[in-house]
């Protein structure tokens, strides 16, 4: 489905994210947050149709976290500046990650690389 994991396509992420395969290899959030993708995951974590819509709300979190940790500035500038133009969700978990991810990337909050990146939260595995 997927040809090369590390490079994932728009088609080949939203076809997977409606399909009912796992992962294609292990650390796969970490090819899908490439950059390239952030609307393409906003929206497929916004589709409470998309089965894996929980999972595309953790690659918003790791993107964040990944931008911050790798301490680049011109991908945190992007994101304030694209995170700025969304517009509020009928999903408040969505609502929180925005502003969770504004007020960290301005420096207002402590950056807790466990709370931005790990995919076994409960509040976005949705796990209990």
């Amino acid at each position: 489905m997927i040809q090369d994991p590390w490079n994932p396509k728009a088609e080949e992420i939203e076809k997977w994210a409606y399909s009912d395969e796992n992962w294609p290899e292990q650390g796969w959030d970490i090819g899908v947050c490439n950059g390239e993708n952030d609307p393409l995951l906003y929206k497929l974590a916004s589709d409470l149709k998309c089965p894996k819509h929980r999972f595309f709300l953790h690659t918003l979190y790791f993107t964040i976290g990944d931008a911050l940790h790798s301490s680049d500035e011109g991908r945190q500038k992007h994101l304030l500046e694209w995170i700025g133009k969304i517009q509020v969700s009928p999903l408040q978990e969505l609502n929180e990650w925005k502003e969770q991810a504004i007020l960290v990337l301005n420096h207002k909050i402590e950056f807790d690389y466990d709370y931005w990146c790990d995919p076994a939260l409960e509040r976005i595995s949705g796990k209990k």
